[in-house]
């Protein structure tokens, strides 16, 4: 499980935090979260995190949890939509975009942000791309 500080960043948005309750992806036993202003890890251990309102948790996802993010409900057309990913964005390029990430929940968190928001992360933040009819052919 990454708990490492770009993970920590790229998922400190309301976009992917938003999807998560939107989906209904309960927290469990075993969910991590972080405190916002001192990236302190929490494991999820009880059914409530009680902590005074002013202190901010952000929400780490596993990779199975983002991967159930993806649209597609099918295993294999997930599959099939995560090489599209890799390959499109990347290329296959060791200097292509999925290769600045250094884990796979931060790899899966592009790709879901990829096919949810179609936005890529610049290394600082979530930016929306535009789709032009050319790249759709």
């Amino acid at each position: 499980m990454d708990c490492g500080s770009v993970y920590i960043k790229m998922s400190d948005k309301e976009d992917i935090q938003a999807l998560a309750n939107l989906l209904s992806l309960e927290s469990k036993q075993g969910s991590t979260f972080v405190k916002a202003d001192d990236c302190n890890v929490i494991i999820w251990a009880a059914n409530v995190i009680t902590a005074p309102p002013s202190i901010r948790f952000i929400r780490l996802f596993h990779q199975d949890q983002l991967q159930e993010m993806v649209s597609q409900h099918n295993l294999w057309l997930k599959t099939l939509a995560f090489e599209f990913f890799l390959r499109k964005e990347g290329k296959y390029d060791i200097n292509g975009y999925p290769y600045q990430f250094t884990s796979l929940e931060q790899l899966w968190l592009a790709f879901v942000m990829s096919e949810r928001y179609q936005k890529i992360w610049t290394g600082q933040e979530w930016e929306k791309i535009e789709v032009t009819r050319e790249e759709v052919r």
